[in-house]
């Protein structure tokens, strides 16, 4: 752009045929040549480096765009379902009755070690004196 821009300002004060003209001609005309070959590097595959063309491109481009919506849809139905379930599970916990909240023991009452000692010691004495009365009866006979 700039290139043309000077030849149209030279142009006006030079003749075609000054070097400075010729100069800027032959640039634009470089500058031209390559880009056309690049344009033309980008719309074609490049033989055997197998690299795809743009239109190729814009077709697995659009390709990935549908599927890009589809996820997108899947995913937003997805959340709605979560929300409806979290939902239920809300309002069923809302309808369980608490028949009796739990309670903890005051203090824990047995097994009471001092008392089961004393029984179990009673308990010996009173059999060692039967066992001496009925030995003791036993003797006398």
């Amino acid at each position: 752009m700039l290139n043309k821009t000077e030849l149209s300002t030279m142009s006006t004060m030079m003749s075609n045929v000054a070097p400075e003209v010729i100069n800027i001609k032959r640039e634009i005309a470089a500058l031209q040549k390559e880009v056309e070959k690049q344009k033309e590097r980008i719309s074609t595959a490049e033989g055997e480096s197998e690299a795809l063309s743009v239109s190729e491109l814009m077709a697995q481009y659009s390709n990935l765009q549908v599927q890009l919506q589809l996820a997108i849809q899947a995913y937003s139905s997805s959340l709605i379902t979560l929300e409806n379930a979290r939902v239920e599970a809300y309002q069923k916990l809302q309808h369980l009755v608490t028949v009796e909240s739990p309670t903890l023991p005051d203090d824990n009452a047995y097994p009471t070690v001092i008392y089961n000692l004393v029984l179990f010691g009673v308990s010996l004495l009173l059999i060692y004196g039967i066992v001496r009365i009925v030995v003791a009866t036993i003797r006398e006979l």
